[in-house]
């Protein structure tokens, strides 16, 4: 399985290949700085299974991005990566065809099993705080 990470950061690349393998060793993760090198990748090497985009890169305007990846890979599943705690943006992420959001504060452990879901088709959503806010709230108050 092949997985393109979309980060600015070398680091991040590196972690996150470290916890994809934890969910498959035979994953391999392929590294792209910004959205021109990670479309230049997704042309050239057509048999990714996987997206990871952070959207806290500079240049782009944090869903924007996820919205550009949908509109050109909309069949690649696609999951975001942010340093910032669950707020609107996981909405509009999840709206653009998100299956994941992440927190780059994520516990190792529960990123395995995050990604885990996703990689079997599944969706991944982290805790919202406060808890007394619900994702229709959220969804609604950017409706």
């Amino acid at each position: 399985m092949k997985t393109l990470v979309i980060s600015d950061q070398a680091l991040t690349v590196f972690a996150l290949s470290e916890v994809l393998k934890q969910c498959d060793p035979t994953i391999q993760v392929v590294g792209a700085a910004h959205l021109g090198e990670a479309a230049a990748r997704l042309e050239q090497e057509a048999d990714f299974e996987l997206i990871v985009l952070d959207i806290d890169i500079p240049g782009i305007h944090r869903t924007l991005g996820v919205n550009w990846v949908r509109q050109k890979w909309p069949d690649i599943p696609l999951t975001v990566l942010s340093a910032v705690e669950p707020d609107d943006d996981v909405v509009r992420s999840v709206d653009a065809g998100a299956m994941g959001y992440f927190v780059k504060t994520t516990d190792t452990e529960l990123l395995v099993h995050a990604f885990k879901q996703v990689l079997a088709g599944g969706f991944y959503l982290p805790e919202i705080s406060p808890p007394s806010v619900s994702w229709e709230d959220l969804r609604q108050a950017n409706a």
